[in-house]
């Protein structure tokens, strides 16, 4: 009865093609795909960038799956043709690249831009790219693992607010500004 139990857990997982893979850095981020029909950019999708790096070959990636329904929206590898340029604003970054996100075997080349929430998220976005770049580009031999980076984003639930009325020291987090709106006090 147990083995039958375990069997309908594991069908259950959905294979994302990462388990042998490394995850190196992972930004939260929207991203554009040039459409030439249109002439435009149109967005892609607001999810979480991934740069993945194989276990066996050292060979690095790309990845954005859309938030919420976890669709690929970005699948590529980095190659010594793919270029990084500054988009619009000091958050963003413009490349192409020969994309397998919309399951063709052979994948598409497009040109993709991304816009990070910070200035300095869209530095590590960027120092990420150029390594994992330099990395592939190596003869299979001499690919080097990579350190992961860890970053912690800035979410609602851990940002301190200066309150109203209040000296510069006294600083509320959201939940506490929000539990005196309950009791009926002004934050």
């Amino acid at each position: 009865m147990k083995k039958k139990k375990e069997k309908t857990e594991t069908s259950n997982l959905v294979e994302t093609g990462e388990t042998n893979e490394t995850l190196l850095l992972q930004l939260k981020c929207k991203l554009y795909r040039f459409n030439q029909k249109r002439n435009e950019w149109l967005e892609r999708g607001n999810g979480t960038i991934k740069f993945l790096q194989h276990e066996v070959s050292n060979i690095c990636r790309m990845v954005l799956r859309e938030n919420g329904t976890g669709t690929l929206r970005l699948n590529h590898y980095l190659s010594a043709t793919t270029k990084l340029s500054q988009g619009s604003n000091d958050r963003s970054w413009i490349w192409a690249a020969q994309d397998f996100s919309d399951n063709e075997s052979s994948g598409t080349f497009y040109s993709f831009a991304i816009r990070l929430t910070t200035k300095a998220f869209a530095d590590q976005f960027k120092s990420m790219f150029t390594q994992t770049k330099e990395v592939t580009n190596q003869p299979e031999g001499e690919r080097k693992r990579m350190k992961p980076v860890i970053v912690e984003e800035v979410t609602a639930e851990n940002v301190s607010l200066p309150l109203p009325n209040k000296k510069k020291d006294e600083t509320s987090d959201v939940t506490n500004v929000k539990a005196k709106a309950k009791e009926g006090t002004s934050a």
